[in-house]
C-alpha cells in the first residue's frame, strides 16, 4: 500500500475514496464536494485520479486472500487499516469522520454499509464519545 503521510492531503482523499467505494455511486452533488474538499486542501483533479488508481492498484495487489470490510472484495482491510492509520490526532480523525458523513448522507439516507464504514473507522480510531457528541447536536432531518 502506498504511504502519503501522515495526515497528508492524498491520505484523507484516500479515505473519502474508500468511504464512496461502499456504495459504488455517486451522485453529482457528492461529486461537486470531493472538488471542493480537494480543491481547499490544493488537489486537482489529476491528484484525484491518481489517489483513486493507486488505491485500485494496491486492492488488486492486495489479491484475495481477505479479510476485507464488510466482506466487500474492493476493501481489503489491510488497506482500510493502513489508509485510517495515517490520519491522526483525534481533531482531524472527527473531522475527516463529519466530512465522511456529509458525503454519505449528501444525497439522502446513507446505506447501512455506508453508516457501518464511518462507524468502523471512528471506532477504530477509538473517538467514539467525541463522535457521539457531534453527531447529537446535528439536526434531525425532517421528513417529508
Amino acid at each position: 500500500m502506498r504511504n502519503y503521510g501522515t495526515n497528508s492531503a492524498y491520505a484523507v482523499m484516500r479515505i473519502l475514496t474508500m468511504a464512496n467505494i461502499v456504495k459504488r455511486t455517486m451522485s453529482d452533488k457528492q461529486m461537486r464536494l470531493l472538488r471542493d474538499i480537494a480543491a481547499a486542501q490544493q488537489l486537482t483533479q489529476d491528484d484525484v485520479l491518481r489517489v483513486v488508481a493507486e488505491y485500485e492498484i494496491d486492492a488488486a495487489q492486495s489479491g484475495e486472500s481477505g479479510p476485507f470490510f464488510n466482506a466487500d472484495r474492493s476493501l481489503p482491510q489491510a488497506l482500510v487499516h493502513g489508509a485510517l492509520d495515517e490520519i491522526q490526532g483525534e481533531s482531524l480523525q472527527l473531522q475527516v469522520s463529519q466530512i465522511m458523513h456529509a458525503l454519505l448522507t449528501l444525497s439522502g439516507s446513507p446505506h447501512k454499509d455506508e453508516v457501518l464504514f464511518v462507524e468502523s473507522a471512528v471506532g477504530y480510531w477509538g473517538i467514539g464519545e467525541s463522535w457521539r457528541t457531534w453527531l447529537l447536536n446535528q439536526p434531525t432531518p425532517v421528513a417529508t
